[in-house]
């Protein structure tokens, strides 16, 4: 009897034990789900407000040591450091790299295309979501060069684009021989682009507008759902 009341009180112990484990592991589950749905709606929200207000953002990417002096500079991009010690210094072979760092010199190198992409580099230039996956892959390869390398936000509208810089023909992007403002984040970028632009660029583009507001909703679709679940996996313990 004695050695059957001690192997209940064993099951028992075992019982308890597994139900703290699952338990713990449903919070675990619940409290990941309703992180990834903050995080779903903070990028839907980053990535598709700047849009939905007609705000287009480009971006230039350089080394940390760079990175440091431009912020030192209170975020401006000046031409006159173009090629030197940056991306062209970091990619391709040595004679690639030497006619690159040439035909950088005295120019701001951001990304994306404008209205005379397709005419100077004899193909038509992305546009809608081909240009948003064309921007991704330059900023991530451009990344890839330099360990560190820093991102920065320009904002502005197509016909700013198209006003203030030419096609980079030794990719597929923009350079230009002004001084330009840039940002730390997409947010403060948006801001910056709405004082200086207002919202003239829905009208100038307004499939990215529609393109905004499809981000954002899916953001908020996803966060919704995700934040939902996790806190039914509270409630349940």
């Amino acid at each position: 009897m004695i050695n059957n009341i001690n192997l209940s009180t064993k099951d028992y112990s075992n019982l308890e034990n597994n139900k703290n484990n699952q338990s713990a592991k449903s919070k675990v589950i619940g409290t990941v789900q309703i992180a990834g749905g903050a995080a779903a709606a903070y990028k839907g929200i980053e990535h598709g407000l700047p849009r939905a207000l007609g705000i287009r953002t480009e971006y230039h990417v350089t080394t940390k040591e760079n990175a440091k002096l431009i912020e030192k500079a209170n975020y401006i991009l000046d031409p006159q450091f173009g090629g030197k010690n940056g991306m062209s210094d970091r990619f391709g072979s040595n004679i690639f790299r030497q006619k690159f760092k040439k035909n950088s010199k005295g120019y701001i190198h951001i990304t994306g295309v404008n209205s005379s992409t397709t005419s100077k580099m004899g193909f038509d230039k992305p546009t809608g979501l081909l240009q948003t996956i064309n921007r991704k892959e330059q900023v991530g390869r451009y990344k890839s060069y330099a360990k560190g390398a820093k991102r920065f936000c320009i904002p502005g509208t197509d016909s700013y684009f198209d006003k203030n810089f030419i096609p980079d023909c030794d990719d597929f992007a923009l350079k230009t021989t002004k001084k330009i403002k840039c940002y730390k984040n997409r947010f403060s970028a948006m801001v910056a682009g709405l004082k200086e632009f207002g919202l003239k660029g829905i009208k100038e583009n307004k499939s990215r507008v529609v393109l905004g507001i499809a981000i954002i909703a899916v953001g908020i679709t996803a966060a919704v759902f995700l934040i939902k679940k996790g806190i039914e996996k509270f409630k349940s313990q």
